[in-house]
């Protein structure tokens, strides 16, 4: 039986990639990872230097940040101290509750930023102690995260309906054009 080689647009790479470094940070307490383990665990390619910078990147934007969003009222000497008891936290905490959560039944858990509305919104169920709730946040970033996004497919079309009242495309380019995004 042959094999079919499966190829990843990059997009995709960096999001498994992405994934396997929090699942890192949760085993852990912080990102512990090589270049050899990636090939091994996600059969991409990259360098030390490569790996650096979405470790970084990860730990900045989808750790810290989420850790600082779901604390309350938290001052920049405080972090630090945040940062070291969520790390320590997140390695026995029990994910069971939220395994088989859908990402929207998980915000219900957390404050989230909705892009949509510009606003921050705390979840109906917001889990009260905010350690908990970091953790919570953190491995969320696995199933979609606390920042919800526009869904850029209605604003494209509405963006290329816009177009075509002022003139700027015909129906048949506005035809072509929807097609070629489906």
């Amino acid at each position: 039986m042959k094999t079919q080689k499966v190829v990843l647009t990059e997009q995709e790479s960096d999001e498994l990639l992405h994934n396997f470094l929090i699942k890192s940070y949760i085993a852990n307490g912080t990102i512990k990872v090589t270049p050899s383990e990636v090939r091994k665990n996600l059969k991409i390619e990259i360098t030390k230097d490569e790996l650096a910078r979405d470790v970084e990147m990860v730990q900045r934007e989808q750790i810290d940040y989420v850790i600082g969003y779901q604390i309350d009222s938290p001052t920049a000497e405080d972090m630090p101290t945040y940062y070291k008891i969520v790390s320590h936290v997140i390695t026995s905490f029990n994910f069971s509750k939220y395994e088989n959560m859908t990402i929207d039944e998980l915000r219900s858990h957390l404050r989230v930023y909705d892009e949509r509305t510009n606003k921050a919104i705390r979840g109906e169920n917001l889990i009260e102690f905010e350690i908990d709730r970091a953790c919570v946040g953190i491995y969320s970033q696995l199933k979609g995260g606390i920042y919800i996004e526009e869904d850029m497919s209605i604003n494209v079309i509405e963006k290329i309906e816009e177009l075509k009242s002022h003139g700027f495309l015909n129906e048949e380019q506005k035809r072509n054009i929807i097609k070629s995004l489906m």
